[in-house]
């Protein structure tokens, strides 16, 4: 693993990184993405089905309020009311597929 971060230049994923890979990594920086990535004020980007539709709407709504299209209010509320119903029916089709899994399982 730490052969092919090394040549595509990334930090490794492993929790263990060798003293090779940190004193020859042509990436001098590395260590620092080391720290940032075991700070405890980080975080990750949420796991959830309509991530890629939130992140879009946040998108199309900073695009609104850079154009003078929308105040930031107002391209917040539009970007909260269409995530608002496609979260509800993201809920439902989790709860759809549980209850389907819980059924199937003898």
């Amino acid at each position: 693993m730490e052969q092919l971060c090394y040549f595509q230049q990334k930090a490794s994923p492993l929790t263990q990184w060798s003293p090779f890979f940190t004193t020859h990594h042509p990436n001098p920086y590395i260590n620092i993405f080391r720290q940032l990535a075991e700070s405890p004020h980080a975080v990750s980007v949420a796991k959830m089905g309509i991530w890629d539709e939130y992140q879009g709407n946040l998108g199309l709504a900073f695009d609104k309020v850079r154009l003078d299209l929308a105040t930031p209010e107002q391209a917040l509320q539009q970007c909260q009311d269409r995530i608002q119903r496609s979260w509800e029916w993201h809920k439902q089709s989790l709860a759809l597929r549980q209850k389907t899994a819980t059924a199937a399982t003898p």
